[in-house]
């Protein structure tokens, strides 16, 4: 949720990897036994999506394949539907050590500064009453009072480079609700 990622402990089998020509290609499951025995117990299941069966995938396959690199790199992760601004950031800090792979209900964020500063003041921003303000007088309200936080909403958000002491006080007061939030996982954000 809000500035941190609930994660449910499961695990995503990617079963697609980067060819020499740079390109997403699927892999050998014969090369991968364990993912073989889990996605033969899958098969009948996976085999009904016709999707991927008109698109001439196999049928472990993911039917539109994103390159692993974007997922593999610090970003600002949305929900699609929310009735408030729920943004967090992936820096790779889960008990893995690895980023998390978003699927369609989620839409991340790669700022072109790669600068982890500028994620959290980025952050810190869109959580921002003000900000929901704005993203919810252009986002259509759907059934529930929820938003869509889709490209063609985020994409006009105004941000603003402020002075360097109001960015560094944006950047550690998100610090520090990030220290919180990973203390007290179970308290709500809002409280701040």
């Amino acid at each position: 949720r809000r500035y941190n990622i609930k994660w449910s402990n499961e695990f995503v089998i990617f079963p697609h990897s980067k060819g020499t020509n740079g390109k997403m290609e699927k892999i050998n499951l014969s090369k991968y036994p364990n993912a073989n025995k889990y996605f033969n117990q899958q098969k009948e299941k996976l085999m009904k999506r016709e999707y991927v069966k008109k698109s001439g995938k196999d049928w472990y396959e993911i039917w539109n394949t994103r390159d692993i690199t974007w997922f593999n790199q610090d970003k600002i992760v949305t929900p699609n539907l929310s009735k408030t601004n729920n943004f967090c950031v992936d820096f790779a800090d889960n008990n893995y050590k690895d980023y998390f792979f978003l699927d369609h209900d989620c839409y991340g964020i790669i700022l072109k500064s790669k600068k982890k500063a500028d994620y959290l003041y980025i952050l810190g921003l869109l959580n921002s009453k003000l900000m929901e303000f704005f993203i919810k007088q252009k986002s259509p309200m759907f059934s529930g009072s929820y938003y869509k936080y889709h490209t063609q909403y985020m994409e006009i958000v105004p941000i603003k480079e402020p002075s360097s002491d109001v960015k560094l006080k944006i950047i550690k007061d998100v610090q520090q609700i990030l220290k919180y939030k990973k203390q007290n996982e179970e308290k709500k954000s809002n409280e701040l």
